[in-house]
This record gives C-alpha cells, structure tokens and sequence, in this order.
C-alpha cells in the first residue's frame, strides 16, 4: 500500500511538473487584458491604455510596441490565441465566450505597433 502512495505522488508531482502554464515558464501579458499574451520583444504602452469594466463586459484599448516584424507578431497571435480559447473569425479578430478581440498591426521605423481593442458582443 505504501509503495502504490508513494508511486501516485510521484506521478502527481510529475504531472504538475509537466502541466505548468505558460504564465509559469516566463511569458509575459498585458496589464490592462490580464489574459493577453505580449510578445517578449514587445512592451505595453500603458499610459495610453483605456479600460472600463461594465456589467455587459469589459472595453480595453492598449497598444504594444516592439522590434521584430509585423508578420512575426501576427503568426505570434494567430498561433497562441487559439491556445488559449480564441477563434479567429478573421482579419486579426478573436472572439471567446462573448468578447470580441481585435488586433491591428503597423509598422513604423524600425518598430512594430500592434493596437489592440477588447469589447462584449453585441446581441
């Protein structure tokens, strides 16, 4: 009997070894969409962000600014969203549950500004 426990809590001790979120392991989100994964070669913009959490849901609009290409950041999301629960319905929009996720990406000298807008579905 003591050599079953001790194989369950070695195998549950793996297990959480193996299972750990991506939160765990470095990766960093935005601070105003706790829930956003932000590029490691980005930085949030916070000043400019704007939140508001209202019973039909929350409204967020923040941008990131970073240095790899904007093609780079929209196979960064276009891969990782889905992850996390995210359908794309296209052009760079997401939506789960009953929010609605928008990306837009531009590029200026040498930088890559990527504005996102997090809003409830209407209806």
């Amino acid at each position: 009997m003591k050599n079953r426990l001790k194989v369950f809590i070695y195998a549950l001790m793996l297990s959480f070894v193996l299972m750990t979120p991506a939160y765990a392991s470095g990766t960093q989100f935005f601070t105003s969409v706790v829930d956003l994964p932000l590029i490691p070669e980005f930085v949030e913009v916070v000043d400019d962000s704007v939140v508001f959490d209202k019973p039909s849901g929350r409204i967020v609009e923040t941008k990131a600014v970073g240095v790899i290409s904007k093609e780079k950041a929209e196979d960064f999301y276009s891969q990782s969203l889905p992850q996390l629960g995210w359908e794309s319905i296209g052009n760079n929009k997401y939506t789960r549950e009953k929010e609605l996720l928008e990306l837009e990406f531009s590029s200026q000298v040498e930088k890559t500004i990527i504005h996102v807008t997090l809003k409830p579905i209407k209806g």
